[in-house]
């Protein structure tokens, strides 16, 4: 359980990073540039997304990947780390025990 609240925190940090960088650049350039998750991804790591599009349209159901993924891909990247890490924070929160009296 602690290892999935940590990587929770990881991606919260993640989105706040992100958003913070959309921040700085705002103050930099003057125009706000709000980075979708597959912008991030394809500055990363192009050669893996587009090996992802590949196989996903020629091996799995080409209709996945538009509209379905390529939706998640243009969701803003930190909104999207936030969102995630939130969930996993919810998932695996500390329950309190029972307490049986009697």
């Amino acid at each position: 359980m602690i290892i999935c609240r940590f990587i929770g925190w990881l991606f919260i940090l993640t989105g706040l990073g992100v958003a913070i960088w959309e921040i700085w650049r705002f103050f930099q350039t003057g125009e706000f540039a709000n980075y979708s998750l597959g912008q991030i991804w394809f500055m990363l790591d192009r050669a893996s997304l587009n090996l992802l599009q590949a196989g996903i349209q020629r091996n799995l159901f080409p209709e996945l990947w538009d509209p379905g993924i390529v939706t998640l891909l243009e969701i803003p990247a930190w909104a999207f780390a936030a969102f995630i890490g939130l969930i996993l924070l919810i998932l695996c929160r500390k329950r309190e025990k029972k307490r049986s009296f009697g």
